[in-house]
């Protein structure tokens, strides 16, 4: 009997065991799993040397070293020569210490020949701590002792890359080290069959992953309001534990979800958004988008009639403290203090306004104003256009609002003397002038949908084109110009009209002689002008006439 139990008991012993084992080798399994998973996401930095050091080795066995961009055999003069080797060390500490090295490469530009040929360059990898051997000779035959990474050959004047596949372990273990620096060196397999090439811009490449979360993806902004608004995105790959969310780079909030409401914003506002997902390793890369909140503004009419109630409201208010309606001297307040909708009236024409302000409860927003301008009645416009014009033109005018939001216009000229006339094209009209001269006043009459508002005026002097006369004509010689000005025209610019441009074209349209003259009276020279029919034409800046010439020797 005794020996049954303890065989059961030795059995159920074996089959706790058993559990036990299992449990632990899946918990073993998942966190292995997690572990992989959370290290998904990739980075890369480049470096560029921290120590670099050409070393030569002369014809006559001495060494020494050198500024230059040459790697091999390169000719010094005569028959004396230098063998040139690099010897590189990089500093890569800003790897973080928990990352997965996986892939490194080596660029540099190369193929300026400095001897018969570029010849093949060999990387080795060598102890990071050259610098401290201080001779030259020790250097040299380091580079080439080291042992072999990769061998390029060279064939033209270009960038070269290569993958470094043997030093991504040793990367690995220097960035877990007290020391994080790589030694890396160069020289031309050739260098003795007189074979070198240049060797510059050298980078070390190299990619690896952190256990830290990828950036999260498809970061939107939804449900925007004047106080605040939502924020989505998709999760990353890997071990996430949480999301940090800032606004303006400061931390807001953080979430499981991914998903999270911001508040205590302020209306018409833009903001930037950064999330950051997090796990044990620490955070991860931010994703970032800005936005702006809605606007609070006033709805309402800005055009009124009448003198009846009206009625102005707040749109997008977030919640406050309480709401100051202020307004101009021509409108008369009738309820609504300290609310959202404020209720007035006007018997007056012209101009007015409102103003809300309030202090939003939460955001330190400060206060916040709220302007509104009102027009009550007909419009009212200026005119634009010239002051001055000949007869035989026609001069454009056009209406620039005041106020009251004008919907069409009535155009007038005064006096309606015969052959002048205004042509209305709404916003703008065109006075004809070809009958007489005269000081004419243009009118406009802007309507909105209160009525007709006041007419708007400006005026403008229109006066007869110069009289002008050519003499003798037919003329073999010289021709006198006599110029009668008009007596309308005193304005301080009338000696103005007297300055000319001259030109004569022939009848082909080409021009025989340009120049200017002043004054009412001036003589041309026409000696030099065939026998034929020219064209003359007088160009004062506001006036152009042109008269028929004969000439005859």
């Amino acid at each position: 009997m005794k020996m049954d139990k303890i065989k059961f008991f030795w059995r159920d012993y074996r089959h706790s065991l058993v559990f036990l084992k299992n449990f632990i080798l899946l918990n073993l399994i998942i966190f292995l799993i997690r572990e992989n998973v959370s290290g998904q996401n990739p980075k890369s930095k480049t470096f560029s040397p921290y120590a670099d050091y050409t070393v030569y080795k002369t014809n006559t066995s001495s060494y020494g070293h050198d500024v230059t961009t040459k790697i091999g055999y390169c000719p010094t003069g005569g028959q004396t020569y230098k063998i040139y080797r690099k010897a590189l060390n990089f500093s890569i500490g800003s790897i973080p210490s928990n990352s997965t090295i996986t892939s490194c490469t080596v660029s540099f530009s190369s193929g300026y020949e400095c001897g018969n040929y570029d010849g093949t360059i060999k990387f080795t990898k060598i102890r990071w701590d050259f610098p401290t051997l201080f001779v030259d000779k020790d250097i040299y035959d380091l580079v080439s002792s080291g042992s072999q990474i990769t061998t390029i050959a060279i064939s033209s004047e270009q960038t070269y890359t290569s993958t470094l596949a043997s030093l991504v372990q040793d990367i690995q273990n220097a960035i877990q080290s007290s020391y994080p620096y790589i030694g890396l060196a160069g020289y031309n397999t050739e260098e003795l069959n007189m074979n070198g090439t240049s060797f510059s811009n050298i980078v070390l490449t190299i990619n690896y992953t952190i256990p830290t979360p990828p950036p999260v993806t498809n970061l939107r902004i939804q449900s925007k309001t004047s106080s605040g608004c939502s924020l989505y995105w998709d999760a990353p790959s890997g071990n996430v534990t949480g999301y940090k969310i800032y606004v303006n780079n400061t931390l807001n909030s953080t979430t499981s979800s991914t998903n999270c409401s911001i508040s205590s914003l302020c209306p018409g506002t833009s903001y930037s958004f950064k999330v950051v997902a997090y796990n044990s390793y620490g955070d991860g890369d931010p994703a970032t988008i800005s936005g702006s909140t809605s606007s609070t503004y006033i709805s309402g009419q800005s055009l009124i009639c009448n003198s009846a109630n009206y009625t102005l409201s707040i749109q997008n208010c977030p919640p406050n403290n309480g709401i100051t309606w202020t307004k101009s001297s021509n409108i008369n307040y009738v309820s609504g203090q300290g609310t959202e909708n404020y209720v007035m009236n006007s018997s007056t024409s012209g101009s007015g306004w409102v103003k809300a302000t309030f202090t939003p409860s939460s955001g330190n927003c400060g206060s916040i104003e709220i302007p509104f301008g009102i027009w009550f009645g007909p419009p009212s416009v200026t005119i634009s256009g010239p002051t001055e014009g000949y007869l035989g033109n026609s001069y454009t005018f056009y209406e620039n609002p005041v106020a009251g939001s004008p919907t069409s216009f009535e155009w007038t000229l005064n006096p309606p003397y015969d052959g002048n006339n205004i042509y209305n094209y709404d916003y703008w009209a065109n006075a004809a002038f070809y009958g007489y001269p005269g000081y004419f006043q243009i009118g406009c009459t802007p309507s909105n949908s209160c009525g007709a508002g006041s007419m708007a005026t400006t005026y403008i002097d229109i006066y007869e084109n110069l009289g002008l006369s050519i003499s003798p004509n037919p003329a073999s010689s010289e021709i006198t110009v006599r110029v009668k000005q008009n007596t309308l025209n005193q304005s301080e610019d009338a000696v103005n009209d007297l300055n000319f441009e001259v030109s004569i074209f022939n009848m082909y349209g080409v021009i025989q002689s340009k120049k200017k003259y002043s004054g009412s009276e001036f003589s041309i020279p026409v000696n030099n002008l065939r026998e034929g029919n020219y064209i003359i034409k007088f160009d004062n800046g506001k006036s152009v006439i042109t008269k028929q010439l004969i000439i005859k020797h």
